[in-house]
């Protein structure tokens, strides 16, 4: 049997802050906060500036945020 697979998945939101020029990524996770967390933010900021970003913007800013109930 076949395993579907699972389209790529990147982060949860994306924002434009004008006063910063940059690009605000947003990871949500639930749970307590994991280290890895942080290297999959970093990948996700690599990507997009080097895939979306224009030219006379800065650098993307990455947030994540973890709930835990």
């Amino acid at each position: 049997a076949t395993l579907p697979i699972s389209p790529p998945r990147g982060p949860d939101l994306v924002f434009f802050n004008r006063e910063l020029n940059a690009s605000v990524i947003v990871e949500l996770k639930r749970g307590k906060f994991r280290p890895n967390y942080l290297g999959q933010l970093s990948g996700y900021l690599t990507v997009y500036d080097m895939t979306d970003k224009k030219p006379h913007e800065n650098p993307s800013i990455g947030m994540t945020v973890s709930i835990s109930l």
